[in-house]
């Protein structure tokens, strides 16, 4: 059963927005404004935000805040899974 959960784990598709959302808490956690910031957007749209939390969802981004999500000092960074996920793919995806 592990084992079947890991291949769901690694058949997830991310968008470019998504991957780029990754790349930029590669060193640091950041904050969702840094986040907007990397994406090229001003401020939150609707795409933003599903991709931040399809990337929650999916445990490859966490808050480090989590009992405030709101809070204003809320950031974000990668856990383990995305850390994995990033290191076995090529640099231009």
């Amino acid at each position: 059963q592990e084992a079947q959960v890991e291949a769901q784990e690694a058949q997830v598709e991310l968008t470019p927005l998504e991957c780029q959302l990754l790349r930029t808490c590669r060193e640091d956690a950041r904050t969702g404004q840094e986040l907007l910031q990397a994406a090229g957007y001003a401020k939150r749209t609707g795409n933003f935000k599903r991709s931040l939390d399809k990337l929650l969802e999916t445990q490859l981004l966490e808050m480090t805040i989590p009992g405030k999500p709101t809070s204003r000092l809320q950031k974000y960074r990668l856990t383990d899974k995305a850390r994995v996920w990033l290191a076995n793919r090529k640099p231009a995806e």
